[in-house]
């Protein structure tokens, strides 16, 4: 299993998504938390399997993206290194992605 970095950014966008979830159900802003950990392990035992994120935008080169389960209009984007799985970001795949990392 490969270890995972999650970058500020990401801890930071499961804090406002559980936040934002809390308001109106305290549990499922639990469960998406848990579903988001488990996710994250998954990457560790198995980085490629997130789809890649097809740009013509070079910052966007080998950007891997995957759906929390249960929660799956939020993606886990994150970069598969020789040192493990760095996540960048954890968002509502409604978000612009291109707009987010100019």
């Amino acid at each position: 299993m490969l270890p995972v970095r999650r970058r500020p950014e990401a801890d930071d966008d499961l804090v406002r998504i559980f936040d934002y979830i809390a308001q109106f159900r305290t549990r499922s802003a639990e469960r998406f938390l848990q579903a988001a950990e488990r996710a994250l392990q998954q990457l560790a035992r198995f980085p490629r399997m997130g789809s890649l994120c097809e740009s013509g935008n070079p910052t966007l080169a080998g950007l891997r993206m995957w759906r929390i389960r249960r929660f799956r209009k939020y993606v886990i984007l994150y970069r598969e290194t020789d040192k493990g799985v760095d996540v960048l970001r954890v968002l509502h795949s409604a978000r612009n992605l291109e707009m987010l990392f100019k």
